[in-house]
């Protein structure tokens, strides 16, 4: 099973550590035959938010149901991490094709005080314009990276500073549902082929 990594140098267990938690035959194994992500125990509670998108309004997990949807937290300032996952984000849905309009792609800002919704929307929306970029409080932000176990430290430093952050990649499926769970080193086509699989499942219910 596949760790996740942070930004820079550092490891940290995040929600895919948790994984080791759950005994194995609680694995999921009905969402997806063969996954090459990380499957998301049957039965654990899924991770939620209270964010708002660059207009302003409040997004949760339910605004997105009936999309398959993929979580992923950075900021944009990072040096290079957070680039490499939005484009691998992006490389995966150009293989979706057509089945791309079924999928959603969220990045939440771990840096919300220089994140405003200008640079951010710039800095999402130049790996694929139509992903959403979401940004709340520091209360807001703290409170969504502890439900999705997501391991953040500020570098300290000028205005300049960085932000150490684990790298993963969370996929709901179009109910809502925590179903796999990437890592920095996943590549787009296991991402495309685990996107198409749930998509497919959801298709046959």
């Amino acid at each position: 099973m596949s760790s996740s990594s942070w930004s820079t140098t550092a490891i940290a267990p995040g929600l895919l550590g948790l994984l080791g938690l759950f005994g194995s035959s609680r694995v999921c194994p009905a969402a997806i035959a063969d996954p090459r992500l990380n499957p998301w125990p049957a039965g654990a509670p899924s991770p939620d938010f209270q964010l708002r998108d660059l207009q302003g309004r409040v997004r949760t997990m339910h605004s997105f149901q009936g999309f398959v949807t993929l979580v992923t937290f950075g900021y944009a300032n990072c040096p290079g991490a957070c680039s490499l996952e939005l484009q691998k984000l992006a490389s995966a849905m150009q293989t979706l094709g057509p089945a791309r309009s079924r999928v959603r792609v969220v990045f939440v800002t771990l840096d919300p005080a220089r994140d405003a919704p200008a640079p951010l929307g710039r800095f999402v929306h130049s790996f694929d314009p139509r992903f959403v970029a979401l940004r709340g409080s520091a209360a807001q932000t703290d409170a969504a990276t502890r439900r999705f176990s997501i391991e953040s430290a500020r570098v300290p430093g000028n205005e300049n500073y960085l932000i150490d952050h684990t790298v993963e990649e969370f996929v709901f499926d179009r109910n809502g549902r925590l179903q796999l769970i990437g890592a920095s080193n996943s590549s787009p086509a296991d991402v495309a082929h685990d996107v198409s699989a749930l998509l497919a499942a959801g298709e046959r219910r």
